[in-house]
């Protein structure tokens, strides 16, 4: 599962997934138009985001296994 597939299952936005999570919507967005790898994102973002989408962060990054 992507980001964006989690945040549109969610009904969220990026900007509001932002507050959600506390991460810049620019980097949000920069993962989901595949301009950045969600595997070299920080750590602690990426766990900020599963959390806030209710996934596992392990699926996010490795959503073509």
């Amino acid at each position: 599962m992507t980001i964006r597939e989690a945040r549109k299952t969610k009904g969220l936005t990026i900007k509001q997934l932002s507050e959600l999570c506390g991460v810049a919507p620019t980097q949000i967005q920069s993962v989901e138009t595949g301009k950045a790898d969600p595997g070299n994102m920080a750590a602690r973002n990426l766990l900020a985001i599963a959390k806030a989408l209710n996934v596992c962060p392990f699926n996010l990054i490795n959503h073509e296994l």
